[in-house]
């Protein structure tokens, strides 16, 4: 393996564990979510109500306790402030959950603009709780970088309030990166381009 490769392969690992090991050292009592995806821009007049959906799409195993899936679904403006939020502490497998907004409910956008653009945010994978001290029998912890938290598939709808047809839906998202800034010393043995 090129001497490049073998420091960035390093570098990721210690990366994903440095991060695994601060995010839970964080407090239990605020979920630390890992994962974000945001969908794109609808708009929404005064007889319609936008919703966010989330179905968690993690398998159901027969005799394996389903995965825990805390999610927190988000509306913001297209100015970027939060307007509505939930945070839903467990969706089980093959079941959904729903943050309805109402034009109404959109206070940033004044009422004589009859149209309003939100778009949704799903946050899911929050860190989970690290085990009581002294739960280890005495034997050193190993962490691994895994992916944690459950799979949900995410749509953002607009329908009518009068009738409840649906006027736009869209399962489009896209991930909303965290970046970190990793210090790399370049020394020695790092060949340059």
């Amino acid at each position: 393996m090129p001497q490049v490769r073998r420091y960035a392969l390093a570098a990721a690992l210690c990366a994903a564990l440095s991060s695994e090991t601060r995010l839970m050292a964080q407090a239990a009592t605020t979920p630390t979510f890992q994962l974000a995806v945001t969908t794109g821009v609808v708009g929404v007049v005064l007889s319609q109500t936008a919703q966010l959906n989330v179905l968690n799409v993690t398998p159901v195993i027969p005799g394996v306790t389903a995965v825990i899936c805390t999610a927190q679904l988000e509306f913001y403006d297209a100015q970027g402030t939060l307007v509505k939020q939930m945070l839903v502490n467990n969706i089980p497998p093959g079941t959904a959950a729903s943050l309805p907004l109402k034009r109404l409910d959109i206070t940033s956008v004044p009422l004589a603009t009859p149209r309003a653009e939100v778009r949704g945010v799903v946050r899911t994978g929050p860190s989970p709780t690290p085990p009581p001290a002294g739960t280890g029998g005495g034997a050193p912890t190993i962490a691994f970088p895994v992916p944690l938290g459950c799979q949900v598939m995410t749509t953002l709808e607009v329908f009518d309030d009068a009738t409840g047809i649906t006027h736009v839906v869209t399962t489009d998202t896209r991930p909303m990166f965290n970046f970190g800034i990793l210090p790399l010393g370049i020394g020695a043995g790092i060949p340059r381009p």
